[in-house]
């Protein structure tokens, strides 16, 4: 006999819950790209100190901003496979009820 497949009720705002993750980590992509900007704009660019400033700086912020965006599109990718999953669980528990009382 096969298994039971248990699709909890509220699956679908469980992952909508990733797009509000998506949102914060967003922003928090965006407050890292204005720090980058403005290290780059204020830190200076004439001296020894500035050079090396930029030297271990600029490199592990871009970085950084690039590993942030990858995970904002991660749990925004989450979010809506993960509703189009619980709506494609949904149209399927429509469908058996209706075979089922037409059998």
């Amino acid at each position: 006999m096969p298994k039971r497949i248990l699709v909890l009720d509220d699956l679908k705002a469980k992952f909508s819950q990733f797009n509000e993750i998506a949102d914060v980590t967003a922003r928090l992509q965006e407050t890292l790209r204005l720090i980058g900007t403005e290290n780059k704009a204020y830190a200076g660019q004439d001296d020894a100190i500035a050079e090396a400033y930029h030297k271990e700086i600029d490199q592990p912020t871009t970085d950084l901003v690039t590993l942030v965006t990858s995970i904002e599109r991660l749990f925004t990718l989450t979010g809506e496979n993960g509703r189009a999953v619980a709506d494609d669980f949904q149209r399927a528990s429509v469908d058996a009820e209706g075979a089922a009382r037409a059998w």
